[in-house]
């Protein structure tokens, strides 16, 4: 379906949400070999990084976007200046460019497994202040600002569960969230922008905002 939107999101920072129609999620077999959800699995990334740099595209107007990762797998646009952040999930393809700063996206459908696994990525101090009303968006904004945030910073070998805290909030269609990074005497607390829609859950970087 191709780009859904393009926004200018503060000064000098722009987000873009593409959709598309995935051939894995249209035809998927019951019972796949593993040969087959390989390549499935192949066909999936491949389908959405080229979304993201088309993506790009489409916000800045540059003909030409060449996508590179540093040694920690952070993207950067190959000699460009500016800062990119790019998150796939399901039917879309999330990006945002920033002139001046490092940036932070994610975007995930909302699965009510992810209470399974919650106890991998949440600490028991944002656990405590989770009510049950609407516990699984909570989840998600927390996974997804945490992922942000990981994003931002692109270190490496980051524990979600121990060096990423996001603060507490009560959960709604969309708000804000206040993170706080500790790593190595390395400390950052920045703010966040959440966005739950269409069975999704979009977070990125607002600090500037």
């Amino acid at each position: 379906m191709g780009v859904e939107f393009t926004k200018v999101i503060g000064e000098g920072q722009l987000l873009g949400l593409w959709r598309l129609e995935s051939e894995e999620s249209a035809d998927m077999t019951p019972f796949p070999s593993s040969s087959q959800a390989l390549t499935k699995q192949k066909n999936y990334k491949k389908e959405h990084t080229i979304a993201c740099r088309e993506l790009l595209k489409t916000m800045t107007g540059w003909d030409e976007i060449e996508i590179a990762k540093d040694p920690y797998g952070k993207p950067f646009i190959k000699n460009n200046r500016a800062f990119i952040s790019l998150s796939h999930s399901g039917e879309y393809a999330a990006a945002m460019l920033n002139i001046d700063e490092s940036i932070g996206i994610d975007i995930q459908e909302v699965r009510p497994k992810i209470v399974h696994i919650a106890s991998k990525f949440v600490s028991q101090k944002e656990a405590n202040y989770m009510n049950a009303e609407r516990r699984v968006d909570a989840l998600h904004v927390i996974w997804g600002a945490k992922e942000a945030m990981f994003k931002k910073h692109g270190l490496g070998e980051v524990l979600f569960k121990e060096h990423i805290y996001v603060h507490p909030f009560i959960c709604q269609d969309e708000g804000y969230v206040t993170v706080s990074f500790l790593k190595k005497g390395y400390e950052d607390t920045c703010t966040f922008k959440y966005e739950i829609f269409q069975n999704y859950c979009l977070v990125y970087s607002a600090c500037h905002l």
